[in-house]
Order: structure tokens, then C-alpha cells, then sequence
């Protein structure tokens, strides 16, 4: 008997994309690709404006180890999730005023749409990052087999 609104099968879907979409993917390694995008910009006057007000919030890195990494990488996800939603909801307002020809200006919700998708974008080049270091950290920490002394 399944439990709940979804069942195994559904669950295991749903799974599976969350996987997907919040993987790592090639061409996102270590956020090259949002460079030339102008997210390090926009990251840098976030953090000069708002990051004052949210300093300590799940917006920041509390440390440098890496549980305070993996916890920030958690956040990141919440937080795009966030902006995912509020983006698509802007985009059907968007459409509707396009359509239906009200008076809320179709460059607000246009606005409402990039201004989420560079929050996006800041998510994702934020995590690419921490995900190269928790990389690196691992790689250091592990004994390397060349450094082991030869035993006679």
C-alpha cells in the first residue's frame, strides 16, 4: 500500500531528477561557465548589500571545514529551489499579462524572472565551487600510496 501523495515508483522519479538537476554537471566545473555570465559581479554586490543584512544566515559560510562546507552546499539547493519557484511563478505572470494585457507592467515580471535566474545562478556557481574544494580536500586527505614507505 503506497503512503502518501506519491508512491515508490514516483518517489524514486522525483529522486532521480532532484539528482539530476542539483548534480554537478561538466559544463558547470567550478562555475567557469558563470563567469562570463557576470554572476561573480552580481555574487560580489549581493553579498556588499544584502549579505550584510544576512550575515550568519544559511546566505553565508560559517567555516571552513568541511561540514561547514557540505552544510553551505545543503543551503544552496534550498535556496535555488526557492528562486526556481519564484522564477516560474514570475514567468506565468509574465505570460498572463502578455496575454491577458493588465495593467502590472510586463517589465516587472520580466524583471522578476532574470533577477531569479542570476539568484540561480549564484546557487549554482556557489556550489560548483564548494564542490571542487570538498574535491581537493579529499584528495589531500587520503594517503597517497606513493608516499608509503616500502616495506622489506
Amino acid at each position: 500500500m503506497a503512503r502518501g501523495p506519491l508512491s515508490t515508483g514516483s518517489r524514486r522519479h522525483v529522486l532521480r531528477l532532484a539528482q539530476w538537476w542539483f548534480g554537478p554537471h561538466a559544463i558547470e566545473r567550478a562555475g567557469a561557465v558563470y563567469r562570463p555570465l557576470g554572476v561573480r559581479r552580481v555574487k560580489a554586490l549581493l553579498m556588499a548589500t544584502l549579505g550584510r543584512v544576512f550575515r550568519g544566515s544559511n546566505y553565508s559560510l560559517e567555516g571552513r571545514d568541511g561540514d561547514a562546507l557540505r552544510q553551505f552546499e545543503y543551503w544552496t539547493m534550498v535556496n535555488e529551489t526557492y528562486h526556481l519557484a519564484f522564477f516560474f511563478l514570475f514567468a506565468i505572470a509574465a505570460g498572463w499579462v502578455l496575454v491577458h494585457q493588465h495593467r502590472v507592467p510586463l517589465e516587472l515580471t520580466v524583471l522578476g524572472c532574470v533577477v531569479n535566474l542570476y539568484l540561480i545562478f549564484v546557487q549554482r556557481y556557489n556550489r560548483a565551487r564548494i564542490r571542487g574544494t570538498l574535491r581537493r580536500m579529499q584528495a589531500r586527505a587520503r594517503p597517497s600510496s606513493r608516499l608509503q614507505p616500502n616495506k622489506r
